[in-house]
This record gives structure tokens, sequence and C-alpha cells, in this order.
């Protein structure tokens, strides 16, 4: 396990992340789940909305 340390501490993020041959269809599960997501300056802000 602490030989992970090396690992989680390097750690970056890629848009889009890089995929390995053997991931399968993972880019098209992506791709496809991405419709189900609001980009957030077009999200509704319903908190705004509330009747106190």
């Amino acid at each position: 396990m602490s030989q992970d340390f090396k690992i989680w501490e390097n750690k970056i993020y890629i848009d889009p992340p890089i995929l390995a041959k053997g991931d399968g269809p993972v880019a098209q599960y992506r791709m496809w789940a991405q419709q189900f997501y609001y980009d957030d300056s077009k999200q509704p802000n319903y908190a705004t909305n509330t009747i106190d």
C-alpha cells in the first residue's frame, strides 16, 4: 500500500482522460452519460426560487 503513495502524490487531472486499450467502451458511456449533466453556467439555481 505504501508503494502507491508516489502515484497518488503525482496524480493530475487530464481532460479528456486518457484511456487504456483494456478500458473497453468507457469513452462511449461517458459521451452518453454527459447528456444528463448540466454545465455549471447553465444550471438553474433552485435555492433562490424557494418560499421562506
